[in-house]
């Protein structure tokens, strides 16, 4: 089976310069990969009906192998390129050797692509064509170029693929600079997932069936990721689940004089397992550093003598916190108001941490010196 190669270049009006430029080297590419076994396509001479833009990014995305001349600094090539570097598959740069009146060379490569092998080729615009050394140059280097796409496609790099090197590891303890890089590139590689028309449920093993549902449920994910770093581009930490402990134990880690709490109608979360472990978590941090640990309790006056709530209480004070409680009918409104929201608040002098009863067990972290201030 023949593969597929998408040569990307300016082809300019018929009869001009770059499009006989262009008509030149698409004919001399398509000889020397056809002893490949490659159909060598460019975008004029797609002939599928639809949106033209449309089949330009789909073939930059399944072609087998593009092919991009950078002669020109042309906008649209360059953003074609960048869409074939999302892929991490297989491409080879190739530019004109230009020159100015004097003949001094004034090709050049982007700052962004220079770092990127390129196959730098002499064509005689006089002549129309590349003389017969330059010729023979170009074709032993794109074979070798096209060679190397084959037999070892993994070592094809792009500026995206080389984004670790480009944003260095500070520490092991410290890998945010890792993490964000691994982001990217995941971001990068995912751009091929979501492309239209449609996701290729095919490539990936799922039935047509499934698809809906997959993509209404990816959205909602892509969304609470797009939130979560909103909210760390604010100062803003925010988890659930397993994760609320060690976020928790982080910032306990940090906190040197004070942990003041409140708590409003959280009594079943004190009497769990993840209760107690967070509990444990502030009693040892405590001990270590002799922090001052305090919970204030919102609670109905009825309540005050029922068994449950005073187990409650009696956890706490085993744990060493000092325990206060404050009868939520004689709070202003405002105040009520401002509680009702907050199942479970933390003060420090640095963040402020509580869970929103409206979207579940919610622990958010805020290291804004005014929200601090404002729920102190």
């Amino acid at each position: 089976m023949r593969r597929t190669c998408f040569f990307i270049c300016i082809i300019g009006d018929t009869g001009t310069p770059p499009r006989i430029r262009s008509n030149y080297m698409l004919d001399v590419i398509r000889d020397i990969l056809d002893e490949f076994d490659y159909d060598c396509i460019r975008s004029d001479s797609l002939t599928k009906g639809g949106i033209i833009t449309t089949q330009i990014i789909e073939m930059l995305l399944k072609a087998d192998l593009v092919i991009a001349d950078l002669t020109g600094n042309n906008a649209n090539v360059f953003y074609e390129l960048g869409i074939r570097h999302a892929t991490n598959k297989p491409f080879i740069q190739i530019i004109n050797e230009e020159q100015d009146k004097d003949g001094k060379k004034i090709t050049k490569i982007p700052f962004d692509l220079n770092q990127v092998r390129t196959i730098v080729y002499n064509y005689d615009e006089e002549h129309e064509k590349m003389d017969e050394k330059n010729f023979a140059d170009f074709k032993d280097r794109l074979c070798d170029y096209v060679l190397s796409c084959q037999l070892r496609p993994f070592e094809i790099k792009n500026p995206l693929s080389d984004i670790d090197d480009l944003i260095p590891l500070k520490s092991e303890e410290e890998p945010t600079e890792r993490i964000m890089s691994e982001i990217i590139k995941i971001i990068a590689d995912g751009l091929m997932l979501f492309q239209p028309p449609n996701i290729k449920y095919s490539a990936r093993g799922m039935t047509r069936e499934s698809q809906p549902a997959f993509i209404k449920s990816t959205n909602e994910i892509l969304r609470e990721t797009r939130d979560n770093l909103i909210d760390l581009r604010n100062g803003v930490v925010r988890c659930s689940g397993p994760l609320i402990g060690p976020i928790f134990k982080n910032f306990m880690d940090h906190v040197e004089n004070e942990f003041v709490a409140i708590s409003v109608d959280d009594w079943d979360f004190w009497m769990r397992n993840d209760g107690d472990a967070y509990l444990q978590i502030a009693e040892n941090h405590s001990k270590h550093k002799e922090i001052k640990l305090e919970r204030i309790f919102v609670i109905k006056r009825e309540n005050i003598e029922d068994d449950y709530i005073s187990k409650v209480f009696e956890k706490q004070i085993n744990k060493g916190v000092k325990l206060r409680f404050v009868y939520g009918e004689d709070l202003t409104p405002s105040v009520i108001d401002k509680v009702s929201r907050l199942d479970f608040g933390l003060f420090d002098h640095f963040a402020v941490s509580f869970f929103r009863a409206t979207q579940g067990r919610t622990y958010t972290v805020s290291t804004s010196k005014y929200t601090c201030q404002k729920f102190r």
